[in-house]
């Protein structure tokens, strides 16, 4: 089931960076995705580990629903432009058309 809501996940993401971004910045946020996922899956466990020696599970989880708590609050708050319905079907107009 978490493959499948990944997936999701990923096309959603995918579909809304070609929406909010030039097409010249692709390759930069492509490159920051990736630093941001591997990046974290490489420190995260040695910060964690740390932390949790230093600020115990409290802080922990004191920091996560900060963080939580921040991540919501900016959800709420950022408007995403949609892109107007002509703007769409023109784009996507060639490939609902049969051939013949």
């Amino acid at each position: 089931m978490s493959s499948i809501i990944d997936n999701m996940q990923s096309l959603a993401y995918s579909a809304s960076v070609g929406l909010m971004l030039l097409q010249k910045h692709y390759s930069r946020t492509s490159s920051m995705k990736f630093l941001s996922t591997y990046g974290a899956k490489i420190i995260a466990p040695a910060f964690a580990g740390y932390s949790y020696h230093v600020i115990g599970l409290v802080g922990i989880s004191l920091i996560d629903i900060l963080i939580f708590t921040c991540a919501i609050t900016t959800v709420l708050l950022i408007h995403i432009l949609q892109p107007p319905f002509k703007e769409v079907h023109q784009v996507f107009e060639p490939a609902m058309k049969p051939d013949g």
